[in-house]
């Protein structure tokens, strides 16, 4: 959006303490939880400067040092890491990450779970399931849209298109993709 840039560089300017905090929690398990919400908090600055493989990384391995920790922090670590591996291309990662991000997710809030509902949504479509996948699609536009407008909405969208093309529902797949891109 309008302000992508100044936030982009905001983050950037303070990236070097985000990652000395980070190593700092990555080295005491009990500071794991910690080390995961950084990790969570970073994820579309990662996404957004092409550190895509180093954050996967970290975010493994902060998840598996975790051991017990609240179940919508494990949830939403576990969404931010199937979006990493859905932005590598990684699509045979992608529905596992979703389906037990999802499965912490559900009783979250619309965002967490309307994006667990996308990303699964994308797998189901990787997988050969257009029909599965225009019916999560559909559940997770209807919660994005509780709180709209939110940058959730258009994943959505894009998600419901693409199974809408793959089962030939042309007009579907134009109609959300073009109110996506509004």
């Amino acid at each position: 959006g309008a302000g992508e840039m100044d936030w982009i560089e905001r983050v950037r300017s303070a990236s070097g303490n985000l990652r000395a905090a980070a190593i700092w929690c990555e080295h005491d398990s009990k500071r794991s939880a910690m080390a995961l919400r950084i990790y969570v908090a970073i994820n579309w600055y990662s996404f957004a400067t092409g550190q895509l493989g180093d954050a996967r990384q970290r975010l493994t391995t902060a998840l598996e040092r975790a051991g017990e920790i609240d179940p919508l922090l494990r949830g939403r670590a576990l969404l931010a890491l199937a979006h990493l591996v859905l932005w590598q291309g990684d699509h045979t990662a992608v529905g596992p990450y979703a389906d037990q991000s999802l499965a912490l997710l559900t009783r979250a809030n619309p965002i967490d779970h309307a994006s667990a509902l996308s990303l699964k949504a994308a797998s189901l479509l990787f997988n050969g399931d257009p029909v599965g996948a225009g019916r999560v699609a559909e559940e997770a536009l209807a919660l994005a849209r509780l709180v709209s407008p939110h940058c959730i909405q258009p994943f959505a969208l894009y998600w419901r298109g693409w199974a809408a093309t793959s089962r030939g529902d042309h007009e579907l797949a134009r109609e959300s993709l073009e109110e996506a891109i509004a």
